[in-house]
């Protein structure tokens, strides 16, 4: 609640400093071991050499943590969890990162969500579905929560200047067509005359 009054008032500070992405999101992957075994679910990450973000690592930290629980809660049981990465250029999607970026994207075989809410979900208290059909874990399939996870998520990414956004077919908890997060989060810049410093490969499966 405190860092999400500091996004409303736009008071966040941000501790910027050199980030490895690709090993963050394993430290972030390897904290939630118990969860994914309680599940039966599998994650993989697949990113390669890339350069390093400009960003405060203890709030990507949370940004991660919230899209990785939101993707194991929503994926069924003996589901996947997928991170893939890239570097972006500077495009009109991503024209405010004047040095480019880092695409990370966080791809599930869950329920899905519909085309309609695919940007309320980043508002304040929204729950997807029917709030009477989930469960009070906040690790089971479809478990609880307040509402606020998502809406944090975006407010770090743009805090940061990036930009975080969905893609869906539509929620459907039959055949589960899955979801996919995109985060873009802009590159610390080399000083003059140096080349870009590049973070760890990283090739894991975790169940």
């Amino acid at each position: 609640m405190f860092d999400i009054a500091q996004i409303d008032t736009r008071t966040l500070q941000l501790n910027l400093a050199p980030v490895d992405t690709a090993l963050l999101v394993k430290e972030v992957s390897n904290s939630l071991g118990k969860s994914l075994s309680e599940r039966k679910q599998t994650l993989t990450i697949d990113i390669p050499c890339l350069p390093l973000a400009k960003a405060d690592p203890n709030l990507l930290k949370k940004l991660f943590q919230h899209l990785l629980t939101n993707a194991i809660k929503f994926t069924p049981n003996n589901g996947k969890v997928i991170i893939t990465a890239k570097a972006v250029t500077t495009t009109t999607r991503t024209s405010e990162l004047p040095n480019g970026g880092v695409e990370i994207i966080i791809s599930d075989t869950g329920v899905g969500i519909d085309p309609a809410s695919q940007d309320l979900i980043f508002s304040k208290f929204y729950q997807p579905g029917d709030l009477s059909k989930h469960s009070t874990s906040k690790t089971r399939f479809k478990g609880g929560g307040a509402g606020l996870g998502l809406a944090l998520s975006k407010g770090i990414v743009e805090a940061h200047g990036g930009r975080i956004w969905v893609e869906s077919k539509g929620y459907d908890e039959v055949n589960c067509p899955g979801s996919k997060f995109h985060v873009i989060l802009p590159l610390n810049a080399p000083k003059n005359g140096e080349q870009p410093k590049m973070g760890a490969e990283i090739k894991v499966q975790l169940t």
